[in-house]
């Protein structure tokens, strides 16, 4: 199948894409052979972003250290536990809309995320880069001593906590999470309709 000329970005993506792989349907009848392959194909490619139309937006709220952090583009992941549910509270390709406080009503979300991975692992499986990518900073002690950016996560880690819950799913703990990596994206269209 030839290309055409003149396409455009998408077009010629389309046509790659379409192209790559031979019809299941294949015959005899050149004619029919490329019509049916290319009605196959579309279906195929609508079905490989299907995701995109059908994003879900989810809120997810943030301290005022960590809004900071997404803002300056410090803090590109998040840590959430996972309790009794092994389900994945979020997919890729879903939007999170930050919360900047417990009480924040929806239409005041100025922030949003869209989920790039998601998965499961041990609290303390976080390297030093994954304590950066989640905005933890290292820094200097009033007494001038060094606290490593995993140190400062367990510090952020156990101040989100409930005192009550430190025993449960504390650092020492070391319970299963989920880790959310996220982007920054537009407003959703339609937002707030």
């Amino acid at each position: 199948m030839e290309r055409e000329k003149g396409m455009g970005e998408f077009e010629e993506e389309f046509m790659e894409y379409i192209c790559d792989s031979l019809c299941k349907h294949a015959a005899e009848d050149s004619d029919y052979l490329i019509q049916r392959c290319e009605e196959c194909r579309i279906k195929e490619f609508i079905e490989k972003i299907k995701g995109e139309v059908n994003t879900v937006i989810r809120p997810m709220i943030f301290n005022t250290e960590m809004v900071s952090a997404i803002i300056d583009g410090r803090k590109t992941v998040t840590r959430r536990l996972q309790k009794k549910s092994t389900k994945k509270p979020i997919e890729v390709g879903d939007i999170i809309y930050v919360r900047e406080t417990s009480h924040m009503p929806k239409e005041a979300a100025r922030i949003f995320l869209r989920v790039t991975d998601v998965k499961s692992e041990r609290l303390q499986d976080i390297t030093e880069d994954g304590a950066i990518r989640e905005g933890a900073d290292e820094y200097l002690t009033e007494g001038k001593i060094r606290v490593s950016s995993m140190c400062h996560f367990m510090e952020i880690w156990e101040s989100t906590l409930k005192k009550e819950d430190i025993d449960t799913y504390g650092w020492d703990a070391n319970p299963y999470v989920w880790v959310i990596e996220f982007e920054g994206c537009a407003k959703p269209e339609g937002w707030n309709k």
